[in-house]
């Protein structure tokens, strides 16, 4: 009853009328129905969780780097190796 109703595209009393019934009954039986669910949610088995290990993360090719001179300090975490060759290799050049 509940699925035809939906399926209907109609609304609750409009359906109700082209089924030539009260649209209380529609929502005693909902009621019922409902109530229904509820008691066998309650009966059913308490879910049991399971661990489930997370797979170690992949050594990461970053690096962290502090530069110290008597302009200042240069310091980057977290950075890419290959952008730390690159900044590494224009200090080496830098005049």
């Amino acid at each position: 009853m509940l699925r035809e109703q939906k399926e209907s595209g109609l609304s609750v009393k409009a359906w109700c009328q082209e089924q030539g019934m009260a649209e209380h009954i529609y929502y005693y039986r909902l009621r019922k129905l409902r109530q229904a669910a509820c008691t066998a949610l309650e009966q059913a088995q308490p879910l049991q969780l399971a661990e489930v290990p997370l797979a170690p993360k992949p050594e990461a090719n970053h690096a962290k780097l502090r530069l110290t001179t008597k302009n200042g300090t240069l310091e980057i975490m977290d950075a890419d190796r290959s952008v730390m060759d690159q900044i590494l290799q224009a200090m080496l050049h830098a005049e």
